[in-house]
């Protein structure tokens, strides 16, 4: 037989040969898969918690399902995590910039941050998101860079050449602030009611407010301000007198609470405040013209560490301080207490200890306490960390 015949036969021979181990492995794979179909749905389920991102890739169905979960809740973290969120969302063009931005145009002359394959669709993305989280100042103070121009660009050297278009987060309902930026904000607060021209490089953290107005639904549902575990008064109190008869260690972080609930109360004047602060620190507040104009809820952390009487006590006491002086039919405020028993028993106990004088205002006070076993929403996707 000629040598190109043998060959000819030979590789017909081995392309049988394949064809056949294909099919086998097909029918191997097909019997297998098989034996899985009853758990199909819970691998599925496996998936779509461990590896969203990727598998939402595989299917228009599977990317309609997941994405809405995905984003959800969104942190917007430092500088870097930001960028990655609002990758590919549409810009306007800043009509004074001097700078060429690196955006790119669609047929319909919207203009991105960075060329996705499909323009619009993180705008579509992000309209998903119903909490959003800012737990870094880096990428809060970036946010802002980002969605309002700055006033003092001649001084600062603000980037502004690429705004993003309002709004970028339309379905958020609650917006959460973690310790960090809460110290901030209420720092760079302080540092303005002491002297409305100071500013260094996170001047414009107190614009935050105004950018989350713009880019995020009407009205909100919730704010949640998490209070710092531990304040350094000598940075807080720079700007007073320790000689001063008048002299209070806590009057700047009084001063930056003010502040702070007051432009929520400007912007979100029907938004639900919440405050996650230690009850310890329950007597660094003085914020009555605040709590007149917005529903302000202190959430207790750590109260479990306390004797209950103890916690009420604390309250009480708060309660007196902050109330004196206005009338308590319009102070928009609560406590909250996981539920108890105990509580009970000990306002009594106490109640029973009040000065005549102040037996009626007891009374408000109680109205002002309230229980629940659930935990903020803000704090769900921590737990899952």
């Amino acid at each position: 037989m000629p040598s190109n015949a043998r060959t000819k036969k030979a590789a017909k021979t081995k392309a049988k040969s394949k064809s056949k181990s294909k099919a086998k492995k097909a029918d191997d794979f097909t019997i297998n898969f098989h034996k899985l179909h009853p758990v199909h749905y819970q691998i599925l389920d496996i998936l779509k918690q461990e590896i969203p991102t990727k598998l939402m890739r595989t299917c228009h169905a599977l990317y309609d399902e997941i994405m809405p979960t995905l984003y959800e809740r969104v942190d917007i973290g430092n500088r870097e995590k930001f960028d990655d969120i609002t990758q590919g969302v549409d810009i306007e063009d800043d009509p004074d910039a001097e700078t060429e931005d690196s955006g790119d145009e669609d047929d319909n002359g919207r203009r991105h941050k960075n060329r996705l394959p499909i323009p619009g669709l993180k705008n579509k993305a992000l309209a998903q998101v119903k909490l959003l989280e800012l737990s870094d100042t880096e990428g809060a103070f970036q946010f802002i860079m980002e969605t309002l121009y700055c006033e003092h660009r001649s001084g600062c050297g603000c980037d502004d050449s690429l705004i993003v278009i309002a709004p970028i987060f339309p379905s958020v309902n609650h917006i959460s602030f973690t310790s960090d930026v809460v110290y901030e904000l209420l720092r760079t607060n302080a540092a303005e009611a002491d002297d409305p021209a100071i500013w260094d490089y996170l001047h414009r953290i107190n614009e935050v407010f105004e950018c989350l107005a713009v880019h995020t639904s009407d009205p909100l549902n919730t704010i949640c301000l998490h209070w710092s575990e531990s304040w350094d008064h000598e940075d807080w109190n720079q700007w007073l007198d320790e000689d001063d008869s008048e002299y209070d260690e806590d009057w700047s972080i009084k001063e930056g609470t003010s502040g702070c609930l007051r432009k929520i109360a400007a912007l979100f004047p029907d938004t639900r405040v919440n405050l996650h602060v230690d009850i310890s620190d329950l007597v660094h507040f003085e914020i009555a013209d605040s709590l007149v104009t917005i529903s302000l809820n202190f959430l207790l952390d750590n109260e479990e560490r306390w004797n209950k009487f103890r916690v009420i006590k604390t309250l009480w006491n708060h309660f007196k301080e902050v109330t004196e002086g206005y009338n308590l039919n319009v102070m928009r405020f609560t406590y909250t207490l996981y539920p108890s028993e105990r509580y009970q028993k000990s306002m009594d106990d106490l109640y029973k200890k009040v000065k005549t004088s102040n037996k009626a205002r007891f009374e408000s006070f109680r109205t002002k306490v309230v229980f629940n076993n659930e935990k903020c929403a803000c704090y769900a996707g921590r737990d899952e960390e």
